[in-house]
């Protein structure tokens, strides 16, 4: 008479698992006829997917002291409809980390960085944030000011921002000429070909392109066609 264990080690081994079988035209065939425990019910699966990219915005110009607002992210995701307009192709958009580097240019003489997220959203005073300031500086030829936030799901500046309501304001930005901005965002696509709540204007585009736009003016994109 088997044991218990021997019954259990018999048992599993005497299972016959039918994999899926190829059928005359090369497919493979799974059905619950085929199953020892069928399949009852199917397994969950998302049905808005959210894609992460990142831009590289580098200040070639002057000093920058401004507001980013939710218009500047939805423009890092624009397509030409005409040759003077575009919309965003984006149902909405967050901010998941940015990262500044600003150089020294002149040794001895400091470089400072600013990042200060909005402190709400709506006007319904219903969606806050505390209003902190981050602050790196420099004077070293060698050390440039350097700061880096990944802003929470919680606060305005890294929650989501649907395609509507776009001046909302989101980062006050203060860096001198010269400072490289990475930006990782999470976007979903939009289900709308395109959606048309924002749109800004364009010159000599090419119909059908996608193109990324400037933030604050001096800050242009790079590696990606910018417009």
């Amino acid at each position: 008479m088997l044991s218990k264990s021997n019954y259990k080690k018999t048992s599993k081994v005497n299972i016959k698992r039918k994999e899926p079988k190829e059928d005359e035209q090369g497919m493979l065939v799974n059905a619950n006829s085929r199953k020892r425990f069928p399949v009852v019910s199917l397994p969950m699966i998302p049905t808005v997917h959210i894609d992460q990219v990142y831009r590289r915005i580098v200040n070639n110009g002057g000093a920058i002291s401004g507001t980013m607002a939710i218009f500047d992210l939805l423009k890092q995701f624009t397509v030409a409809t005409t040759a003077v307009l575009g919309v965003s192709f984006v149902r909405c958009v967050r901010i998941k980390k940015i990262r500044c580097l600003a150089p020294v240019t002149t040794q001895g003489t400091s470089v400072t960085l600013k990042l200060k997220p909005s402190g709400s959203d709506t006007s319904d005073n219903n969606f806050n944030s505390v209003n902190e300031t981050y602050i790196d500086t420099s004077a070293s030829i060698d050390i440039p000011a350097y700061i880096s936030l990944s802003p929470s799901l919680d606060t305005p500046l890294g929650s989501w921002h649907q395609n509507i309501n776009v001046d909302g304001l989101l980062l006050n930005i203060s860096a001198p000429p010269g400072t490289t901005m990475d930006i990782l965002f999470e976007y979903i696509l939009s289900a709308d070909t395109p959606i048309s709540a924002y749109s800004r204007v364009l010159a000599g585009a090419t119909i059908g392109t996608l193109y990324a736009g400037p933030i604050l003016t001096n800050f242009l994109p790079q590696g990606v066609n910018s417009i």
